[in-house]
């Protein structure tokens, strides 16, 4: 989530410098294309790339890329979204989510109240504007649009989106000449034309989000100079003479005691003096050329045009990517029903290219394929009974993590296992360090690891680790005891250990565990609470023998 928004935040940033660097080519054109220029980087702020990515990515079209062009891709996305870390393509779902960061309340308390803050001062200024229209009268003249003399008013103003309406001060008459009281309502008009009181609600919803980005508000400022200077550039393109038209804007200012209100298009807005002087010299901005149209088109296409192409594109796979993305299966698996009792086997054996599971349970096959336990499989009574002999060939370098994910290929294919994962508040361990330290033998790394319980007698579990970690340690624990077993102790590194401790059939978690963890391996187990991911069976059936 943060990452996200940092992303978004950082491609909005670019996009509005890249529009000022646009803008600084357009000086002396009109200065209504500045201003949609200026409108195009905040309206990026409300429109986040990963929506367009992401509609990119549904259009069904598949295509090879070279490795030439998937680097291309990687430098591209790693600018556009420097915040995000690749994930891996084959993820197995860990049993333990990822608390949130205690600062996340802490930022999104402080975003809601500048947020209502920002809307809250609006509000008070727009009910403020409302209630002067209230008691405002109406005006005959013939302008198209309702016009209405309003006493609290202070310069002339369009009020209303959809319906606007055109908001004179009860005393315009008296202070302007018939030419500039003209001219000033020509302005006001071109603000309806150009819909302009939409574009000032839109960034103030922008702002209302962002109101801790400092280049928003900078935004903000540069479309109001922008929006009064086309508009200045259209009454003067009319015929209203500069003169009259500057001391209308001057008088009119001289009434003007406070900021005009945001949402409402007045005349008396942006940098006076620069306007000022624009309209004495008549500076009336260029039309575009046809260069100037083409890029500023080629500009605004590939603005939308170029993310959903880099979404679709990039999920284009290669060929090394596809097979990666392609969950790993046996090369050969035969699975025959097991009617002979023996002992039961939890987890496969290995021997080089073979896999084998001589007498399963179809529940332990699952437990060990999704590295889940007793508690944390629900729906079980779905399942086929009876005990299973499974051989499968793979290739020797397989990782156990690798034929973990072939047995979870081997379920959903041939025991056709449909299944969910759900969260719940279960009772887990916490594993930590003991009071007299860890006493765990560390290895080197890069040794062959081991970690395995057997069972060494009637009731006498044996686990044996080499060259492992205390995380895998931890999971070891959560199969034995039946309980999950988070790993808490904050250690590092691979280390070897041996431990026994006698087991009673009818408690799994057999308080003579405790007792040999602590004594053994200098660590302690604490009984608590915490969210658990939970593997639903939906459904199962009995596969057919081969």
């Amino acid at each position: 989530m943060i990452a996200a928004l940092a992303n978004h935040l950082w491609q909005s940033t670019l996009c509005a410098a890249l529009a000022g660097l646009l803008v600084l080519g357009l000086a002396k054109d009109c200065a209504r294309v500045r201003y949609w220029v200026w409108l195009g980087a905040s309206w990026k702020f409300g429109v986040p790339l990963c929506l367009l990515m992401s509609l990119g990515g549904q259009f069904g079209w598949r295509t090879a890329t070279t490795d030439a062009s998937q680097e291309h891709l990687s430098v591209v996305k790693q600018v556009a979204q420097p915040f995000v870390t690749q994930p891996p393509l084959l993820i197995v779902p860990a049993s333990v989510p990822v608390a949130a960061h205690p600062l996340t309340g802490v930022l999104a308390a402080l975003w809601s109240c500048g947020c209502l803050g920002v809307c809250a001062s609006w509000t008070r200024r727009w009910r403020r504007i409302r209630t002067a229209v209230q008691s405002a009268s109406p005006v005959p003249l013939d302008v198209g649009i309702p016009v209405f003399s309003v006493p609290a008013l202070v310069e002339p103003a369009v009020f209303g989106i959809f319906r606007p309406i055109l908001l004179l001060p009860e005393s315009i008459g008296d202070a302007l000449s018939p030419e500039q009281l003209n001219a000033i309502i020509a302005h006001e008009l071109c603000h309806i034309r150009r819909r302009d009181n939409l574009g000032a609600a839109v960034h103030m919803a922008v702002e209302a989000v962002f109101w801790f980005h400092p280049l928003v508000w900078w935004i903000g400022a540069r479309l109001v100079e922008e929006r009064e200077r086309a508009c200045d550039e259209e009454v003067l393109g009319m015929g209203h003479h500069p003169q009259g038209y500057a001391e209308g804007i001057l008088k009119i200012c001289e009434l003007h005691l406070e900021a005009p209100l945001a949402c409402t298009a007045g005349v008396a807005g942006s940098d006076l003096t620069k306007r000022i002087e624009a309209i004495m010299t008549t500076q009336v901005g260029l039309n575009l050329n046809r260069f100037k149209q083409f890029v500023l088109a080629a500009a605004g296409i590939a603005a939308i045009a170029g993310p959903i192409w880099f979404g679709l594109v990039s999920a284009s796979p290669t060929p090394a990517q596809s097979k990666a993305a392609r969950s790993p299966s046996f090369e050969v698996a035969s699975i025959r029903p097991n009617p002979v009792p023996g002992p039961i086997s939890m987890v496969p054996r290995r021997e080089g290219s073979q896999v084998v599971l001589n007498n399963t349970y179809l529940s332990l096959l699952i437990q060990y394929a999704y590295q889940v336990i007793p508690r944390q499989v629900s729906g079980a009574e779905r399942l086929p009974t009876g005990t299973y002999a499974i051989e499968a060939k793979t290739d020797a370098s397989a990782t156990d993590a690798d034929v973990r994910l072939m047995f979870q290929m081997l379920l959903r294919d041939r025991f056709k296992l449909v299944v969910h994962r759900e969260t719940k508040q279960l009772p887990v361990y916490n594993l930590v360090v003991g009071k007299g330290g860890a006493k765990l033998k560390p290895t080197s790394p890069g040794s062959q690891s081991r970690l395995f319980t057997s069972l060494i007698r009637p009731n006498m579990l044996q686990l044996v680790g080499q060259n492992t970690t205390v995380k895998l340690l931890a999971e070891e624990l959560s199969r034995s005891l039946d309980r999950p077993v988070i790993d808490r102790t904050g250690i590092q590194g691979e280390y070897s250990f041996q431990m026994e401790w006698h087991r009673s059939p009818d408690v799994p978690s057999d308080p003579s565990a405790f007792t040999v963890i602590q004594e053994q391996l200098g660590l302690k187990l604490e009984s608590g609470n915490g969210p658990i991911e939970i593997l639903v069976i939906d459904r199962a059936e009995r596969p057919s023998e081969d």
